[in-house]
Parts: C-alpha cells; sequence; structure tokens
C-alpha cells in the first residue's frame, strides 16, 4: 500500500516560539515524523559555491541579511519606483539553508566536472508576491516564488553539524518509507 501522495524531507531543528514560521497544514503524523503542506511563498536566495567564497564563509547569510535591512540600510528597491529606497522586510523564522541539491552537475564535454552548490534561502513574510517585493541590489541574490509543497518533517534539538543532519535525514528517509511513502528530492534544513 502506496500513499497517494510524494514527500520530500525536511530536517528541522529546534525554532524558538516567537518567531513567526511559514504557514502549513499537517497532513498526516507518523510515530517519529510528520508530513506538512507548505503555503506558497516568496524566498529570496544565494546559491553559491563554497570552495569560492573568501571573505564571506557563510553561505550567503550576509548577503540576505543585508538584503532585509537586518544589520542597517536594506540593500533592496521598492518594485515601482527601481530607486534605491530600501525597505525592511520581515522574514519567517530561520533562514532555510539547503544543498541545492546535494551534488549538481555542471558537466564539461567530458562529463566528469561535479560542483557542489549551497544555496540559503530566507522565506519572507507572508504579504510579499513576486509584483510587491522589494527587489535586491545585489545580483547575487535572487527572489523565487516557492509553491506549495509537501515535506516529512523531523524536528530535534541540538546543534544541526554535518553528521547530525546525515543522520535524521536517513532516519527520516526510512521512517517514510516504513509509512507508505516515496521519498523524492533531497532534503532541506532549517
Amino acid at each position: 500500500f502506496t500513499r497517494p501522495f510524494v514527500a520530500t524531507g525536511r530536517v528541522l531543528g529546534r525554532i524558538p516560539a516567537h518567531l513567526p514560521t511559514t504557514k502549513y497544514q499537517l497532513v498526516a503524523k507518523g510515530p517519529d515524523y510528520e508530513i506538512r503542506e507548505y503555503e506558497a511563498s516568496i524566498a529570496a536566495q544565494v546559491t553559491s559555491d563554497p570552495t569560492q567564497m573568501e571573505r564571506r564563509r557563510d553561505g550567503g547569510f550576509m548577503f540576505l541579511t543585508d538584503y532585509i535591512g537586518l544589520g542597517g540600510e536594506p540593500k533592496n528597491a521598492k518594485p515601482q519606483t527601481e530607486q534605491q529606497e530600501g525597505e525592511q522586510i520581515a522574514m519567517t523564522s530561520q533562514p532555510v539553508s539547503m544543498t541545492f541539491p546535494i551534488l549538481t552537475a555542471e558537466a564539461s564535454e567530458s562529463g566528469d566536472n561535479t560542483k557542489k552548490l549551497m544555496t540559503m534561502q530566507f522565506t519572507l513574510a507572508s504579504g510579499y508576491t513576486l509584483e510587491n517585493v522589494p527587489r535586491p541590489t545585489d545580483s547575487r541574490v535572487c527572489i523565487k516564488e516557492l509553491p506549495e509543497r509537501k515535506y516529512g518533517v523531523v524536528t530535534f534539538g541540538g546543534i544541526a553539524n554535518q553528521c547530525l543532519v546525515k543522520n535524521m535525514v536517513e532516519k527520516l528517509r526510512k521512517s517514510l518509507e516504513e509509512g507508505g511513502y516515496k521519498v523524492v528530492g533531497n532534503y532541506v534544513s532549517a
């Protein structure tokens, strides 16, 4: 028996209760996971090759905080004027950091050139659309519309180092498959 939908893994660290989170509906609950359907939303993201990050080895975090104005003057322009009249932007909970995908092939002619890219993404607070979201003034920051999406979710506490995340992803995949779900796509950690 296979459930009638497909779930992608999402691994979440503990998010403080006072921070807003991306809205979702709880679709199902397993013994150690949840199936959540997230609303469509708007995100700001930076994709980079971690081996090429020289001074900013943060996976794009500082570019994104500059965009939303977290540390000072926002580096964005209102879409109606395209002037640099920055608008401070709210985001939901913690930034979402994900590998995009875990390995992305940038195939050379011989087909053996594989690069690992990292995408860090801030999901913006509800109310923004592609038409009204402030435009980044830094070309490394991209605005992306996220469609409704379903995730198999496991939550845990502690520091999310690579080893812990890898173990939680494997546990989540196994639990979802045992629950009759077909897992597609790569994991996202938050």
